[in-house]
């Protein structure tokens, strides 16, 4: 039924789907068994096929998912109740997928970089193999306070202007849905201003290498960053830890700001209930905002250089 769905709805993954639930001799029903009811499959059933992929050198991330979505598109069509009856009932109580366990990420973990660890950043990200202007993004990601790897990957020359002597970037909509304008940073600047002069005349102010007309792409932050760590010997982390190493440590370092959830306003976050229950918009706390660019800036002026 799930098979059906996706057909029918012309995912581009459907062939995948089709591989590794109905398609192969490592496949799901063949592995548990196609006479067996969808209800009786159990936690041991799907441990039992996804071991057998493993054993083939399988990664069990993609097939765990895709049959975890199977049994929850037909735990939906028999308890939805804005749906009709359906004339075949699949009877699943719960979903055997669930409780399975085995690898469900990527590999590298979510992690927090300590102050030591983001000076080394700071201070020595980049090398031979790895373009300019991805270099300047992860700065300029830091430099920025760790908002969305895509907001400033992503960002575009003229989303950048000017308010009361102070350059500001602004984004018609984030990914919570809502606009946001934030002052840019010293260091955000200096970064901003030289990937832009090395790049000439694109539109964006990280362009893919080779390419003006593009921006670069939303895999090629965490690859470099892969081979960076790999040559330093780091401990891996991804680009969007960035975000939290960054919230963690300016409020540690800054219990004001803390206290009125600035940094949380700088990454557009809504206000909780404990802090009126209100949500900002773009051009609401200013001052509040200045205050976290100045923390910001402090903070970089203050990391460790790389003793690497």
């Amino acid at each position: 039924m799930k098979l059906d769905a996706m057909v029918a709805a012309g995912q581009r993954d459907h062939e995948v789907y089709r591989h590794f639930l109905v398609g192969g001799p490592a496949s799901a029903v063949a592995v548990i068994g196609g006479d067996t009811p969808a209800a009786n499959a159990t936690p041991d059933d799907v441990t039992d096929w996804l071991r057998r992929l493993n054993d083939r050198g399988v990664k069990p991330r993609h097939p765990r998912a895709h049959l975890h979505a199977a049994f929850a598109h037909a735990m939906a069509a028999d308890y939805d109740p804005t749906r009709p009856v359906a004339a075949v009932r699949f009877g699943i109580r719960a979903n055997p997928v669930t409780s399975v366990g085995g690898p469900r990420t990527s590999g590298v973990r979510e992690r927090f970089l300590a102050f030591e660890e983001l000076g080394k950043v700071w201070h020595g990200f980049g090398g031979a193999d790895i373009a300019p202007t991805i270099t300047a993004a992860i700065l300029g990601i830091i430099a920025m306070g760790g908002i969305r790897v895509e907001e400033v990957a992503f960002a575009r020359g003229d989303q950048l202007f000017e308010r009361d002597g102070r350059t500001w970037i602004a984004w018609a909509k984030t990914k919570n849905g809502r606009a946001q304008e934030l002052p840019v940073t010293s260091h955000a600047l200096e970064i901003f201003t030289w990937s832009k002069r090395m790049t000439g005349n694109s539109p964006f102010l990280f362009p893919s290498p080779g390419r003006d007309d593009a921006h670069i792409t939303g895999n090629a932050l965490p690859r470099a960053v892969r081979r960076w760590c790999e040559t330093t010997e780091m401990e891996p982390w991804q680009p969007r830890d960035l975000r939290r190493t960054m919230k963690t440590h300016l409020n540690d370092r800054h219990p004001d700001l803390r206290a009125i959830g600035a940094v949380d306003m700088w990454h557009n976050h809504g206000l909780t209930a404990g802090v009126s229950g209100r949500h900002y918009d773009r051009a609401t706390y200013t001052d509040p905002k200045l205050a976290v660019a100045t923390a910001i800036d402090g903070l970089l002026d203050n990391l460790p250089p790389d003793a690497s």
